[in-house]
């Protein structure tokens, strides 16, 4: 008898602790529905692009130096195809890229680049001093 009132004391405590905490929290409260339509395919859309924003530009990087190895030129602003800079194309005209010891950094300059995105601060590419490989090996 007294182990049955025991239990049902401590099973009645446990609900009261395990309640306790929810009648007092409303931060659920504050949560809002997702909205219908167009927003939910906007937001996903440009998180996306932020988060695949580093390596968008390590690829074009990536395309930048194995051109400026077929063409044999050392200074990326020398890199052109059709009289066009191929560096201006891929990173923006405002870009500086300097060559560090195990890669590249990339500087942008607050500016509008042609794929409309405005961009600012550095990214630093890592290719661990490998140089580009030759095509059709």
């Amino acid at each position: 008898m007294m182990k049955k009132f025991l239990f049902v004391a401590a099973a009645v405590v446990a609900s009261m602790v395990f309640t306790g905490c929810i009648n007092e929290d409303d931060t659920y409260k504050k949560l809002q529905p997702v909205e219908k339509g167009i927003n939910i395919y906007n937001w996903t859309s440009s998180q996306y692009s932020m988060a695949t924003e580093q390596a968008n530009i390590g690829l074009r990087m990536a395309m930048l130096v194995a051109e400026a190895h077929k063409q044999g030129v050392d200074n990326f602003e020398d890199v052109k195809i059709e009289g066009i800079s191929i560096k201006g194309k891929l990173l923006g005209t405002s870009s500086k890229i300097e060559k560090t010891t195990t890669g590249y950094k990339i500087t942008f300059n607050p500016a509008m680049d042609m794929d409309g995105y405005s961009r600012e601060g550095a990214v630093l590419i890592d290719t661990g001093g490998a140089p580009p490989e030759r095509s059709g090996r």
